[in-house]
């Protein structure tokens, strides 16, 4: 982070007349989240700044999770930001941006920490505005954020089995084996799955059931899913 990113966010928040008259409140918490300067955000919390107030992509809260989807890397995300917006009221389940919610964007960015991070403060892991997708659908390529939204109580039956990514088309192969393979463990019932229809999409179903040998080895690999379920990872991801 630059020097020059942090100062208009820090000399606004210390009174500077030239930032004073240059920004306003919502965008000197805008920059503050974008440049990752928690202090600075902190004080123009407590100051009463409106953390969903739109400013040029979208709300200070929305931002937060924002540029690390556009950047689809998991350590871009800052926990400790989260924390803070979470210390100061945020509403976990608010929509905002494209219909999503700071959960499915944690999902998308597949980092665990904060994932589990807003389980654990009351987000809805089935959460979708209409037809929308639900977090699950979110996930990428990360089989451990698949695995704790569905200890968490996500639905894996509102995800298309052949087709469980929202942009299916850039998962590899492998990947969509893998997810697949996660959900029927998670309880996904394979035979009434959306895809199933699709013959080309029930030639990859019925591979995967085979790979997994069949309904006599789902049934055993969904108790072994289960043996995990304790802790299912959540307290260890938070702690690193």
């Amino acid at each position: 982070m630059s020097v020059k990113t942090v100062q208009p966010c820090c000399k606004y928040v210390r009174g500077d007349s030239l930032y004073i008259s240059k920004y306003t409140d919502r965008e000197a918490l805008w920059r503050a989240v974008y440049c990752k300067h928690i202090e600075c955000a902190r004080v123009l919390l407590e100051k009463g700044v409106d953390m969903y107030d739109k400013y040029r992509d979208g709300s200070a809260f929305y931002l937060v999770f924002y540029h690390s989807k556009q950047k689809c890397e998991a350590n871009s995300v800052d926990p400790k930001m989260i924390k803070l917006f979470l210390e100061f009221g945020a509403d976990v389940n608010r929509f905002c941006g494209f219909n999503e919610t700071a959960l499915h964007m944690a999902a998308y960015t597949g980092c665990l920490v904060c994932l589990t991070l807003l389980l654990n403060n009351g987000a809805d892991p089935n959460l979708n505005r209409g037809n929308r997708n639900s977090p699950l659908q979110y996930i990428r390529d990360s089989i451990e954020c698949m695995q704790t939204l569905l200890y968490k109580g996500a639905d894996p039956n509102l995800v298309p089995l052949a087709n469980n990514f929202f942009a299916g088309e850039s998962q590899s192969d492998e990947i969509k084996v893998l997810k697949a393979t996660t959900l029927i463990c998670g309880g996904a019932d394979y035979a009434e799955n959306i895809d199933f229809k699709n013959p080309k999409n029930k030639a990859f179903i019925l591979d995967v059931v085979k790979r997994m040998g069949g309904d006599e080895g789902i049934r055993e690999m969904r108790r072994k899913f289960e043996l995990n379920r304790p802790g299912c990872g959540v307290k260890s991801a938070e702690k690193k």
